[in-house]
This record gives C-alpha cells, structure tokens and sequence, in this order.
C-alpha cells in the first residue's frame, strides 16, 4: 500500500506535465493555424497581428504604421510621426482566443517615442489531474509590454525597442525580454519606402519544463505609391502596395515568408485594404475598411479560416493627441 500511493502520485505528476505540454501546442496552434509549425511553437504575442491594418495588409507591418503599433515590426518607421497618438484595438481570433492592444506616441524635442501593450487570452481550457472527464476549466494568457524610441539622421531613420513578456497557463509562469530594431530610408519623395528590421532578439523562462520560442527574425520591407489619380479638386484616389519578406534566423528548415497587400484610399479619407500571407496556412486572406478624419481614424478586418476555423475579426480606433 505504501508503495502504491508514491507510484500514482508519480503518474499523476507525469500525466499533468504531459497535458500543460500538449496545451502549449494547443495554444501554438492558434499561430499554426497561419501555417506555423506545432514542433516549435512561437508566442502569438509576437507572431500574430493585433493591429487591424496590420492584419488587412497580410501582417505586412513593416511599413504600414507610423504610430505606437511600429515599434513592434520596424520602430524607425515611428520617426515619421508628426503627432501625439493613442490607439487601441480588440480582436476575436479563432479557438476561443482574443487579443487586446494600446498604445501610445509622443513626439519629443530629439526623438519620437511610443509604448504599447498586448495581450492575449483563451478560455475554457479542460484541467485534469487524471484520465477521464475534466475536473473543470481554466484560462492561459501572455502579456507583452514594448517601450522603443526612434530618431531621424538625414535621409534615414533608426529606431530601438526592448519588450518584456509574461505567460502564464495554470499554475505555471513564464517571462522574459526581446529586442528589436530597424532602419527606414524614403525615396522620391517618399513614393518609394525601404526598410529592415531584426524582430525580437531574447529568451523565455521555461514555462514547466518547456520554454516557447521568440521568432528572432528579420524582415525586409517595401512600400510604393503607385497610383494618385485626381479626378477633380475634391476627389482622389490613391493605391499603395506592401511587402515584406520576413525569415527566421533560428531556423534553416524555415522557408521565408512574404506578407503582401494593397491599401485603396479615397481622398485620405478612407477605403478598403487586401492582404495575404504567402506560406501553408489556414487562413487564405485578409480584408478590411477604415476610415480617417482629422479627429480619429478606425479600421476593421476580418481573416477567413478554413477547416472550420472560423473567421476573425479585429476593430481599432486611433485618436490624435493634439492640444
């Protein structure tokens, strides 16, 4: 009897480890739902899209921000910011997950700055201590908090930040730090954009026994202006396309991705974008609308799924913080 209960106990501590490791894959799989891969998971922090435009674009968010939100694929591109801003946004992704978002900018005497937080949570997760039926259900949830700062010298821009990260599934926690950094040089009077970034250089503490893996990777952006048509004084059309090709420096079996998009502007007033994702994925392409007033800009996208995923659908608002 005596030697019994050690040896249940034992198996029951190997059945729970086996299930928090079978829940990270769980969890890595909302990403793989985007074609990643469910051996080597990677936080959906920092490898999923929170920002409607971002999304829309195909995750082509190396050149597509100039507020808070660029800090976390290129924080040079925030060197183009003229104004104070502060966004926000909520996303309902697929597998009872969602995704929050803020951030803020502020533009100082020698350099422009922005902080943003993210998080994600999923619900209505099964706990087991044994094999048979649940003994109830529980949440998981990561938080990422980035600071970056970036400055203009001459026809270029750079720009740094640093994100400290935190997971947390059960009872079991996990944190750690990542640093990212970019370059951003316009052309022909800025119709023509080229950036480069190295994403997310840092670590994560095991969580169990198991850490989760930060992409370190870099991406090469292009943004072009490639048709202005006038139709008269007051109506415009505009069509911008972005690209980015991102690989992971971590990984040689990883092929490079490419995010591409278009952004049809009328009057700069609003519109519509199209993106895709170019790799094996779940998800075959991403629409959105937004509009943009001197007072507030919003943005909706939505992300069909196949395989009965589901569609996602994110919404943000951005507001100037003028005096």
């Amino acid at each position: 009897m005596n030697s019994t209960v050690p040896f249940l106990m034992n198996q029951v501590t190997v059945f729970v480890r086996c299930s928090l490791v079978l829940m990270l894959f769980v969890l890595g799989s909302v990403s793989g739902a985007q074609g990643q891969s469910l051996e080597t998971p990677t936080l959906d922090l920092v490898d999923i899209p929170f920002n409607p435009k971002v999304q829309a674009l195909g995750g082509a968010g190396g050149l597509s921000n100039n507020g808070p939100n660029s800090i976390l694929y290129n924080p040079a591109l925030l060197a183009t910011s003229t104004d104070n801003w502060i966004e926000a946004s909520y996303t309902a992704w697929i597998s009872n997950t969602s995704f929050q978002y803020a951030g803020v900018s502020w533009v100082g005497r020698r350099a422009i700055f922005g902080i943003t937080l993210q998080r994600s949570a999923v619900g209505e997760l099964q706990a087991r201590t044994q094999p048979g039926p649940p003994t109830g259900t529980f949440s998981a949830e990561n938080l990422m908090i980035t600071a970056g700062f970036a400055r203009n010298l001459g026809p270029v821009a750079l720009g740094v930040s640093v994100s400290a990260l935190r997971q947390e599934i059960f009872q079991y926690r996990a944190s750690g730090f990542s640093f990212s950094a970019g370059a951003w040089a316009p052309l022909l009077d800025s119709r023509l954009q080229f950036g480069v970034s190295l994403e997310h250089v840092g670590e994560l503490d095991a969580l169990d026994q198991t850490s989760t893996e930060l992409p370190h990777r870099i991406r090469l952006s292009n943004k072009s202006h490639v048709l202005s048509l006038t139709i008269n004084e007051s109506r415009s059309v505009d069509l911008h396309s972005y690209l980015d090709v991102t690989k992971q420096l971590m990984s040689n079996d990883q092929d490079a991705v490419v995010h591409s998009g278009v952004e049809v502007s009328f009057n700069d007033e609003g519109g519509f974008r199209l993106g895709k994702e170019w790799k094996d994925t779940e998800q075959s392409f991403s629409a959105g609308l937004f509009l943009s007033t001197d007072r507030f800009g919003l943005d909706y996208t939505f992300s069909p799924f196949s395989s009965g995923f589901g569609t996602a659908h994110s919404i943000g608002v951005r507001i100037p913080l003028r005096p």
